[in-house]
């Protein structure tokens, strides 16, 4: 049976680009909403282990925030800035 549903043109073209040569639309989105859900590790880690990850991302979040205050401060212009953070958010994404 099939069914008609309707996407965001963003939606489509990223599960286009997904979609293997070999694929149909069904069998991408099929194969994309397969993978692990974060609910899924719910019982991985016990609270110590939750803890110590919590805290390690607070303490990155915040050296980020002082090198972030530390840039601003020496950088008078704010384009500067802004292209400085985009730059270091695409290295992340690489």
């Amino acid at each position: 049976m099939s069914q008609q549903i309707r996407l965001e043109d963003d939606v489509y073209e990223r599960i286009k680009a997904s979609k293997r040569d070999n694929e149909t639309f069904s069998d991408a989105v099929a194969r994309l909403i397969d993978g692990r859900s974060l609910r899924d590790l719910r019982d991985v880690f016990d609270d110590e282990q939750v803890r110590e990850m919590r805290n390690a991302i607070d303490v990155a979040d915040h050296e980020e925030s002082v090198d972030l205050k530390a840039l601003r401060e020496e950088t008078s212009d704010g384009a500067a800035l802004s292209e400085l953070v985009d730059e270091g958010r695409n290295e992340r994404l690489d």
